[in-house]
């Protein structure tokens, strides 16, 4: 059975697309309806991979990087991602040093900005300045990771400076 404008559904039939169960047309996003290239909603969370197996998860993360054809990591690193103002916030250590994180994030897009500020004085003296490296990643839905260049300041201009993935725990 086909349920047709303005008639109920009450499990008589199949549902046309784009009608939801009481057929009154468009089911808006967060009643059912799952975006291209999105996770699957889970009963009580969001759309855009907020939910329990989407993509910006708070917690801990792993992450790895390469610098001149070299590999470091595997490093953790904890993250919160603020939904309703779409920004990140963070900390972690890694060979250089102990670090901050902030940014923001595109759930449509599965993208992340993300600004890492290394605290001068901790880590390795000879590689901690101090200094900041920019990210710019975009999730992978192989890996389950975000990945993407890493770029640095350099005579105030922004350098490509190496490659970065992570991956929630």
């Amino acid at each position: 059975d086909q349920v047709l404008p303005g008639y109920g559904y009450y499990g008589y039939g199949q549902v046309p697309p784009g009608y939801d169960y009481y057929g009154h047309g468009q089911v808006p996003l967060g009643f059912g309806q799952v975006p291209p290239g999105c996770d699957q909603v889970l009963p009580g969370y969001g759309y855009y991979g907020y939910g329990q197996r989407g993509k910006f998860k708070d917690g801990r993360w792993q992450h790895q990087y390469w610098q001149n054809k070299q590999q470091f990591g595997i490093y953790t690193h904890v993250m919160t991602f603020d939904k309703k103002t779409k920004t990140l916030y963070g900390r972690g250590t890694d060979n250089v040093g102990d670090f901050t994180l902030s940014g923001r994030f595109d759930p449509s897009q599965g993208y992340i900005h993300m600004v890492q500020k290394y605290i001068i004085n901790s880590g390795n003296s000879k590689l901690n300045m101090g200094h900041v490296c920019i990210y710019e990643l975009h999730w992978m839905n192989t890996s389950k990771s975000f990945d993407g260049e890493i770029f640095g300041i350099a005579n105030g201009r922004k350098q490509p400076s190496g490659y970065f993935q992570m991956w929630h725990e």
